[in-house]
């Protein structure tokens, strides 16, 4: 099998893949936890949703100023010091006591996000380099599977913990598994390859540089628009996911628990799927096909969700909808990294991150507030028709534009491989 030849081959990026497997298993800790405990403190949606929305501040202030340095230092180096700088943070988390405490989670919500975004963007900048470029649809797919297993047996087993132990020894594991993750990179040897050429420049003309690229590529353009209409649904489901565990089945912690397994079994099910039909999209135009249709698969099965009559039920729908979600993933992430230049792509991923934790806040927000006047059921369908409407909309816009085309002229221009 292509995953376990590449695993076994390649040392760097082995380490990686279990530094990120561990941490994320810690991530789904927290997150279990967290939205137990606001929702303990608080009992409502609204209060999820802000400390969600928290998260977009640093990112504004100094994400894109942090996101140029990317591309400038060891990337490693700033992977390491992402692990360790969160599991720190997390600890903050143990503060936290009684509904007046809540500021302490606002903020770390923001520093954590803040830390994760630097930690993907010099990852995903970084995986070009230990990794041929036609492996890069292999390698996403590892890392779709891997996300799936650790949604679904971390968030699950964060469920039980939480149940049994208590919200503080979930944040405990979740600083654990970053320092662990620290100690996995840090052995990895050999450099990434930063860009000096861009050490003397003012970080503000490497992003207008930046910018500039992006423009000359509508293509790049359309693919981080169509990300970004998926961001908003995400955000959203966020807050619901939670809702409709605790508050509409009563499931408690432990229903959350078994909503995120099936996320997880849906994450799984898309990158076999995208491995058992790879052969077949080897050109841009029809990889875009298969993201379009998995768009508006995502809307379609967010409907359904929103009418589900059980907790069983709805996670069984979980399961198709993020199926759809993670073919569309394993697809985003291998174009978007053969399509930028090595010379800006820390930075490209870096705002890419930026601009969906940002969307994925404001929507949840936006979800918190709208759950104060219409029913969780209505916004989740809702949310599923828009989804729909996006996926016709940017199907229309590629192929009335012939987009394809660009893309694949700006693909030869950095390597030449199909998808």
């Amino acid at each position: 099998m292509q995953w376990l030849i590449l695993l076994k081959i390649n040392f760097a990026f082995r380490r990686l893949w279990l530094s990120q497997c561990i941490s994320s298993i810690g991530d789904w800790f927290n997150h279990v936890a967290m939205i137990n405990m606001v929702l303990q403190l608080t009992g409502t949606g609204l209060s999820v949703a802000f400390i969600i929305a928290c998260r977009t501040i640093p990112l504004l202030l100094a994400g894109p100023w942090l996101s140029a340095w990317i591309d400038r230092l060891d990337k490693k180096r700033i992977m390491v010091a992402a692990d360790v700088l969160r599991a720190l943070f997390v600890l903050g988390y143990l503060f936290i006591r009684e509904p007046d405490d809540l500021w302490i989670a606002y903020s770390l919500s923001g520093c954590l996000a803040l830390g994760t975004v630097l930690f993907d963007a010099a990852r995903l900048a970084y995986m070009p380099q230990i990794v041929a470029a036609e492996k890069l649809v292999t390698v996403n797919s590892i890392y779709s599977f891997t996300f799936g297993v650790t949604i679904a047996f971390g968030a699950l087993a964060g469920g039980w913990i939480v149940s049994l132990l208590g919200n503080n020894s979930a944040f405990l594991v979740n600083a654990a598994t970053f320092i662990v993750s620290g100690l996995l990179i840090s052995g990895i040897t050999g450099k990434s390859v930063p860009n000096k050429q861009q050490a003397g420049k003012w970080v503000g003309t490497e992003l207008a540089a930046t910018w500039r690229w992006l423009r000359g590529n509508p293509a790049v353009l359309l693919l981080l628009a169509t990300d970004a209409s998926l961001a908003i649904s995400s955000g959203i489901m966020n807050v619901l996911l939670g809702i409709f565990a605790l508050q509409v089945f009563s499931a408690g912690s432990l229903g959350l628990g078994v909503f995120y397994l099936a996320l997880g079994l849906g994450f799984i099910g898309g990158s076999l799927a995208i491995m058992v039909v790879k052969a077949r999209y080897k050109s841009v135009k029809a990889s875009w096909t298969i993201m379009s249709w998995a768009l508006m698969g995502i809307g379609a099965a967010l409907a359904g969700f929103s009418q589900s009559f059980s907790l069983f039920a709805a996670a069984g729908i979980l399961v198709v909808t993020y199926i759809f979600q993670g073919i569309f993933g394993v697809l985003y992430n291998t174009l978007l990294m053969l399509f930028v230049p090595a010379d800006i792509r820390g930075k490209v991923f870096a705002l890419d991150k930026i601009k969906l934790a940002v969307i994925m806040s404001l929507s949840a927000l936006g979800a918190g507030y709208m759950l104060e006047v219409i029913s969780p059921r209505v916004l989740a369908a809702a949310i599923g028709c828009f989804i729909i409407l996006c996926g016709l909309i940017w199907t229309a816009v590629f192929k009335l534009h012939r987009l394809w085309l660009t893309a694949e002229e700006g693909e030869e221009q950095h390597v030449n491989v199909s998808v």
